[in-house]
């Protein structure tokens, strides 16, 4: 790796820079994807302009702790955020936990949550089983999920709460769940379509609603949405079935992780201000034009860190020329009382470079944390705010 550049502070870590990403960009079978914020090998976003220019973020980070050695190191994000536009059908598949994916996959578990940016007229999605197979078998090495949402209707009058402590299911390695789970091998062995699909749980999409499906739950994307997908770090995937295109089912592996009453969490539109899992939390903004908010990132310090994701419009963003008083500042102060200066990615601690604006789909991070203020010059806009929860033990149990 070749020398971090030297950059000068007179604190106890650098200036703090506002990173813009590029995003890693694949098509699939089904449609698109854009990976916006993410360190896996399989497909990393890269810094786009400044010190750390074409940098993946997990070299741009690394080279970042390397230059202010005498300072905590910032750890790797373990959290992957990507839009997904589909034409057709994903497959009908499930994730891993955490205690499976470290044990065969040497990977985070893939627990996700879905936000609905846009779709086609009748878009659906597939989000657990119908009632017939939603019943837990008698066996004392099943643990059922807490995260279990049994409604059948969608969209929902209330947001069920995420239990605080889900350790029990995603720590835990189910060694029973294939012989528990003959009666769905026997289906999918079928390949009779008719029989697969009526015994599937299908939500009809809303623009502005959120769906968590819990690693172990069954799911698929339906055609013509356009979503953002926050999730764990993790590019695991296991088929069950895939309408008979000619690709891989792991229906074993499946089997082995699935949690037969799981059929993830809805949060209709509007019913929520944020969305707080296990692992992450999510909270949908809007700036009208000419408004102003102050926007904080959160410090290495607070074991998480700060995603911004621009959905729709723009949004100009400027720092303060001084330092604030985090005792007594909060995003929801007044910026009238701030005095706020520009900042851009090239150089990240002068007074007098141009504004940085964020448009459509632009994922911005803050490896430092700092204070911000947003202003949507133009039109109304739209984003989204991510904290990823940092945890040393999950960081050093898995290459990423």
């Amino acid at each position: 790796m070749p020398p971090a550049k030297k950059v000068h502070s007179n604190s106890s870590y650098l200036p703090a820079p506002l990173w813009k990403l590029k995003p890693h960009r694949s098509q699939k079978i089904w449609g698109t994807e854009r990976w916006l914020f993410s360190i896996h090998p399989n497909g990393a976003s890269t810094v786009d302009g400044g010190l750390f220019n074409g940098k993946t973020l997990a070299a741009a980070i690394e080279e970042f702790n390397a230059a202010q050695p005498h300072s905590p190191a910032i750890p790797l994000p373990p959290i992957l955020v990507k839009i997904i536009q589909t034409h057709e059908a994903l497959s009908v598949q499930v994730h891993p936990n955490n205690a499976y994916a470290r044990r065969h996959e040497n990977s985070y578990g893939k627990s996700e949550c879905w936000f609905f940016i846009d779709h086609e007229p009748q878009a659906t999605v597939i989000s657990g089983f119908r009632t017939a197979l939603r019943r837990q078998k008698k066996n004392e090495n099943m643990h059922p999920s807490p995260f279990k949402d049994t409604r059948n209707t969608f969209p929902h009058t209330q947001s069920p709460q995420i239990p605080q402590n889900p350790k029990n299911t995603e720590d835990t390695e189910n060694t029973e769940n294939n012989d528990a789970n003959n009666d769905i091998r026997q289906l999918f062995l079928s390949g009779d379509k008719k029989a697969i699909e009526k015994e599937l749980r299908y939500l009809k999409v809303e623009t502005g609603a959120s769906l968590y499906i819990p690693a172990g739950t069954i799911h698929a994307i339906g055609k013509g949405i356009t979503l953002l997908e926050v999730q764990q770090s993790s590019d695991i995937t296991y088929r069950l079935y895939d309408y008979g295109r000619d690709r891989e089912t792991h229906l074993e592996k499946s089997l082995a992780v699935l949690d037969r009453n799981a059929t993830g969490i809805h949060y209709p539109p509007a019913s929520y201000k944020k969305i707080a899992t296990p692992y992450f939390t999510i909270e949908p903004q809007t700036l009208k034009k000419g408004e102003q908010q102050p926007f904080t990132f959160s410090p290495p310090l607070a074991n998480q860190t700060t995603i911004l994701v621009v959905l729709t419009g723009a949004l100009k963003i400027s720092t303060p020329s001084s330092p604030i008083d985090e005792k007594n500042s909060s995003e929801n102060t007044s910026a009238k009382t701030r005095h706020f200066t520009t900042i851009s990615t090239e150089h990240p601690s002068s007074e007098h470079s141009n504004t940085i604006i964020a448009e459509h789909e632009d994922c911005l991070y803050a490896p430092n944390g700092g204070h911000f203020l947003l202003e949507s010059p133009n039109e109304t806009t739209s984003y989204v705010k991510i904290e990823a929860f940092l945890s040393p033990s999950a960081s050093s149990e898995t290459s990423y």
